[in-house]
């Protein structure tokens, strides 16, 4: 059994925009970001569940976003659940949030590169504190890229943590690390999940096995951020480290069923 922690889809008549002008690398046809593409991606890889990650990318789009993820996971209850959003500057965001809640939401993505916001502005902290009152986890965009001036790394996210007073927060993307080790000491300290969405391409086998090994084997999420990558392709590159069975087992799936208490057998 296992769980892709971190997937995406779009409406049909958007999701050409989404991707944008992305088309891969060298061979790899990726998939076209519909709901059914996603559906397709994970048939081919094998995997019966995955969690969908949906964005708000703009204050006035949270909304619609939210009743697309209410949908998708109403449409397939067995297969998908979903995470909301809300856009940390929408004027109704706390409200938003016990619309998630009522929805039967998994809890909520934010994205503050593609949302436009400074995760490390104080002026969040309280809708931070209202996700952890509400026990709703909570799944950040990780990393840095050389159009955004946000950054989201191990430093980052130890400040804002203890915001979220112990409900579950996950550092997609290996929680930023792209390439690069010198902030995992700090990683492996934190009381945060992370998730693998799009890391294959970022360390070679030696080295994600070295990561995994030194971070909580009971705080790793199995991702593969389809569509900006294949499901198979991550699949591969995390078996292909040579973790023990237990330990894959748990990255896999047992997390994740967890933590979304989605045991075997539903």
């Amino acid at each position: 059994m296992t769980i892709d922690f971190h997937t995406h889809c779009y409406p049909d008549h958007l999701a050409a925009t989404a991707l944008g002008k992305w088309k891969g690398t060298g061979d790899v046809v990726l998939p076209d970001g519909t709901l059914n593409a996603l559906l397709s991606d994970l048939d081919a890889a094998g995997i019966r569940r995955a969690v969908v990650l949906n964005v708000a990318h703009r204050p006035h789009s949270t909304h619609d976003v939210n009743d697309f993820a209410a949908a998708i996971q109403r449409t397939h209850p067995d297969r998908l659940r979903c995470f909301g959003s809300v856009h940390p500057d929408a004027p109704d965001a706390m409200e938003e949030l016990l619309r998630i809640k009522e929805l039967g939401l998994c809890g909520v993505k934010l994205h503050p590169m593609f949302q436009g916001f400074d995760p490390m502005a104080e002026r969040y902290f309280p809708l931070y504190r209202e996700m952890g009152r509400m026990g709703l986890p909570v799944v950040f965009h990780c990393g840095r890229h050389p159009n955004f001036t946000t950054v989201l790394q191990p430093v980052q996210m130890a400040a804002i943590l203890p915001q979220f007073e112990g409900a579950p927060v996950i550092g997609a993307h290996l929680c930023g690390l792209q390439g690069e080790t010198d902030q995992l000491e700090l990683l492996a300290s934190l009381p945060v999940y992370v998730d693998f969405g799009f890391c294959a391409r970022y360390f070679d086998p030696d080295t994600l096995r070295s990561i995994l090994e030194r971070l909580d084997e009971d705080r790793i999420l199995f991702g593969s951020d389809t569509p900006w990558d294949t499901v198979a392709h991550e699949l591969e590159a995390l078996r292909s480290v040579g973790l023990p069975q237990r330990k894959l087992n748990k990255i896999l799936f047992e997390n994740a069923a967890r933590l979304l208490d989605w045991p075997d057998g539903l």
